[in-house]
C-alpha cells in the first residue's frame, strides 16, 4: 500500500533540501564552470569548424563548401547518348528500355498499306437498291423532304381535352363502337356477384348502405355494453377516469427493472455467519466484525467495501532519498 507524506515528514524534506542548498556554488556573472573562461572569440573559432562524419572524415574546405552549395539536392552527372542525325520526315523509331531513340528508319508505302489503308484511290459509285455506295444529290433532296419520324404514327391516349385511343377494361361492353357499363350483379349464398353500375338509392335512404346482394339496407345494431372483468365491451367513464389517473408507462418501473437492486436483510456477527443458502441476488447483510456490508451475487457473498489503514512516510525513509 502506498504511504503518504504528512506535515512532519514535509518539514523533514525541507530541512534536507535546505542543507543541500547551503553547499551550492553561487553563479558569478560573466564566469563559467572554471577559471579558464570560454570567451566569444574561442566560440567563434569552434563555430567555423565542420563536424567530422561517422567514418572519421576530415574538415571541408571553403572551396568544397562553395562547390557543394551550387549543387541541387539529388543532382547527378547525366549525359544523353548520341544518335545519328536525320532530316525532317516520316520515320519508324525504336526506343530502348531507358527511353532513348536507338534507331530511325524512313516509312515506306508498304508500312502504310500494312495498316489497312488502301494503296489505290477511294472513289465510290452512287448507292443503288442492290449495292452500297455514295448518296446521290437526288436521294439527298428526297431525304430532306421527309419529315423526321414520318409514317411512324402512334395513337395517343384519350384525355378530357384530346381525342385518342381507349382500351376497353374488364366488365365493360362494346357494341358497334358504343361503350356501356352493365349493372351490378348481386351476390348470393352460392354465387359471387359481378362488378357494374350501382343501383340508385331512393329519396330518404341516405342513412342506408349498399349490400352485396345489390340492395340498399339499414345497418345492423352496433351498440355495445360497458366492459366487465368477464366480458369485453366499451370502456365506461369510471374506468376512463381511473386510467387517466395513472402516469405515462415510462414513469413506472417494470418487475425486471427492480429484480437486482440491493435489499437489506439484517446484521450478522461474522462473515462465517452469513447464510449459505436461500439467498437472492441483491440480498445485503451488515457484517459486524468487518464493519462493512456484504451482497449476494448469485454464487458468493461479495464485500461492498474494505477496511484499510493509512501509514505516513518515516524519517528514515525520507533520509534514504538524500543519500
Amino acid at each position: 500500500m502506498s504511504k503518504y507524506l504528512d506535515f512532519t515528514g514535509l518539514g523533514r524534506v525541507l530541512s534536507k533540501l535546505t542543507g543541500l542548498l547551503s553547499g551550492k556554488v553561487d553563479k558569478v556573472e560573466g564566469k563559467g564552470l572554471s577559471t579558464n573562461d570560454y570567451d566569444a572569440a574561442a566560440k567563434g573559432l569552434v563555430d567555423k569548424l565542420a563536424t567530422a562524419d561517422a567514418n572519421g572524415g576530415t574538415l571541408m574546405t571553403t572551396e568544397q563548401a562553395a562547390k557543394l552549395a551550387g549543387i541541387e539536392a539529388g543532382a547527378n552527372l547525366y549525359q544523353h547518348p548520341t544518335h545519328t542525325a536525320h532530316a525532317s520526315g516520316l520515320y519508324k523509331v525504336t526506343v530502348d528500355e531507358s527511353g532513348h531513340v536507338s534507331s530511325a528508319v524512313e516509312v515506306v508505302k508498304a508500312d502504310i498499306t500494312g495498316l489497312g489503308i488502301p494503296a489505290q484511290d477511294t472513289t465510290y459509285n452512287d448507292a443503288t437498291n442492290s449495292s452500297a455506295g455514295l448518296m446521290s444529290a437526288e436521294d439527298k433532296a428526297k431525304l430532306d423532304g421527309v419529315a423526321t419520324g414520318a409514317n411512324n404514327y402512334t395513337l395517343p391516349a384519350a384525355t378530357q381535352q384530346d381525342l385518342g385511343g381507349v382500351r376497353v377494361g374488364s366488365g365493360l361492353n362494346v357494341s358497334d363502337g358504343t361503350l356501356s357499363v352493365p349493372g351490378m350483379g348481386a351476390a348470393s349464398a352460392s354465387a359471387a356477384g359481378t362488378a357494374g353500375l350501382v343501383p340508385g338509392a331512393a329519396m330518404g335512404d341516405q342513412g342506408k348502405f349498399l349490400r352485396a346482394d345489390g340492395t340498399w339496407a339499414d345497418p345492423a345494431n352496433t351498440e355495445y355494453s360497458a366492459a366487465t372483468s368477464s366480458a369485453a365491451g366499451l370502456m365506461s367513464s369510471t374506468d376512463k377516469a381511473k386510467l387517466d389517473a395513472f402516469g405515462n408507462a415510462e414513469d413506472y418501473a417494470l418487475k425486471s427493472d427492480i429484480t437486482n437492486v440491493y435489499r437489506y436483510k439484517g446484521s450478522v456477527a461474522t462473515v462465517a455467519a452469513l447464510p449459505a443458502s436461500g439467498n437472492t441476488v441483491g440480498d445485503v447483510y451488515d457484517v459486524q466484525e468487518r464493519g462493512i456490508n456484504y451482497a449476494w451475487d448469485g454464487t458468493k457473498w461479495d464485500p461492498l467495501g474494505e477496511l484499510f489503514a493509512l501509514e505516513s512516510i518515516s524519517n528514515e525513509e525520507i533520509d534514504s532519498l538524500f543519500v
